[in-house]
């Protein structure tokens, strides 16, 4: 039977409130992602940690918080009805859990991942849009977690873990105080890097664990990188932003470490070269 057609895939949604509460303004709700059913029979269900701010009268936040702030919601200028441009906060949802399960009848057992996020809290840069003036200017830009702790699997079946750490581009933000921070950030091999903005994003470290709770068996550490500057440019006046610089990757370097059953570890290490072009131009692994 049927029409042989692959059934449609579908998005559930969920309305969450974008606007931290405590403000005099009304909510603002907006869509997210709460399932996915396939057109190959899953059903992807997707769940969000609550926010963590509350603002005004006993409130958690204030305007004064932004250069420091570390919790899930950031400050943005808008202009509510009739009213002039002002500061307001905004909650940024991260995800707890993913669950796919079987929807076919197959029977297949679901299959969940959580995600753990560390006390230190969100990394928020001052905001570097080339069209904002200065005077609208604040920290909004979501540079994310020093590391991620993912699980995956149910007890009784195995439960496997990975820690991801992760450089997120802090050194030489404002600080709010007329100057900028210095941030850098420790490998577990004790190496330290510069959190240079354009490395936002590089997964530092992963490590992956024989069993959640264990201990880890695989170790890999990225960088140092190398990197050329390509270009450099001087914001329009009136930003408030200061000269800006990109780069393109010249050399990378991946130290991979496992645990071998004498408990001793054994180690190797990836170099790659890149050309002008940013492709790999040669590559060199190196045993220990």
């Amino acid at each position: 039977g049927g029409n042989g057609l692959i059934p449609a895939t579908q998005f559930d949604v969920t309305m969450m409130n974008n606007r931290v509460l405590g403000t005099t303004q009304p909510a603002l709700y907006r869509p997210r992602i709460s399932e996915i059913l396939t057109e190959a029979g899953a059903a992807i269900s997707v769940n969000y940690n609550p926010p963590e701010c509350t603002q005004g009268s006993g409130g958690n936040i204030t305007n004064a918080d932004a250069p420091t702030n570390t919790m899930t919601c950031y400050p943005a200028y808008w202009a509510p009805p009739n009213q002039l441009n002002s500061m307001d906060w905004f909650n940024y949802y991260t995800v707890s859990q993913v669950e796919t399960s079987d929807e076919t009848g197959a029977g297949s057992v679901p299959q969940v991942t959580d995600y753990t996020y560390p006390p230190s809290g969100v990394a928020w840069h001052y905001d570097q849009s080339l069209a904002e003036s200065s005077k609208y200017r604040t920290w909004d830009e979501y540079r994310g977690y020093l590391t991620v702790e993912t699980t995956t699997g149910q007890a009784p079946d195995p439960v496997t873990e990975t820690v991801n750490w992760y450089l997120r581009g802090m050194d030489g933000d404002n600080n709010g105080s007329g100057g900028t921070r210095s941030v850098s950030v420790k490998d577990s091999l004790g190496d330290s890097y510069t959190d240079s903005n354009f490395l936002d994003g590089k997964v530092l470290e992963t490590q992956t664990y024989n069993q959640a709770g264990g201990s880890p068996d695989v170790q890999t550490v990225n960088g140092p990188w190398t990197y050329n500057s390509t270009g450099s440019m001087t914001p329009p006046p009136g930003t408030g932003l200061k000269a800006m610089s990109s780069f393109m990757l010249a050399q990378a370097r991946t130290r991979t470490m496992r645990l071998l059953a004498s408990g001793s570890w054994q180690t190797s290490t990836d170099t790659s070269y890149y050309n002008g072009n940013g492709l790999i131009a040669a590559a060199d692994e190196a045993p220990a």
